[in-house]
């Protein structure tokens, strides 16, 4: 087992560990880089299991519109609706960001209709959170 704190629902309901996994990872990790602060905490391993299955974690203050969404997506608790490492490096502010700064990404490629309709869900969420 990994730290805690880094761990996907999934891995608590003894589903098996997946490239997902580390996506949910990385979720933990950029809320952290933006707020300063874990997205999930407990004052013990079976809090800290119950907050990561069942609350969703608090807004990012001061933060922007599309890291927001990237977060929300790579913190989704169905590891069928998160963004792969693939979908996230799609992200068209990924990809500008990348550019701007000469980091040649892997070639694009075409965004499945249900990443279209997640992007959008988290969009859409996102409005009525900010």
């Amino acid at each position: 087992m990994g730290t805690p704190f880094y761990l996907a629902p999934e891995l608590f309901e003894g589903k098996p560990y997946s490239d997902k996994s580390d996506m949910w990872a990385i979720g933990v990790i950029l809320y952290e880089m933006v707020s300063l602060r874990k997205p999930f905490t407990g004052l013990n391993l079976k809090d800290l299991e119950h907050k990561i299955l069942t609350t969703k974690p608090l807004k990012v203050a001061g933060a922007s519109r599309d890291i927001c969404i990237v977060i929300m997506a790579l913190l989704n608790k169905d590891p069928e609706r998160r963004l792969s490492a693939q979908q996230l490096l799609d992200m068209p502010f990924i990809r500008s960001k990348a550019k701007s700064l000469a980091i040649t990404l892997p070639k694009k490629k075409a965004i499945a209709p249900s990443t279209k309709a997640i992007q959008a869900a988290f969009a859409d969420k996102l409005k009525k959170i900010i």
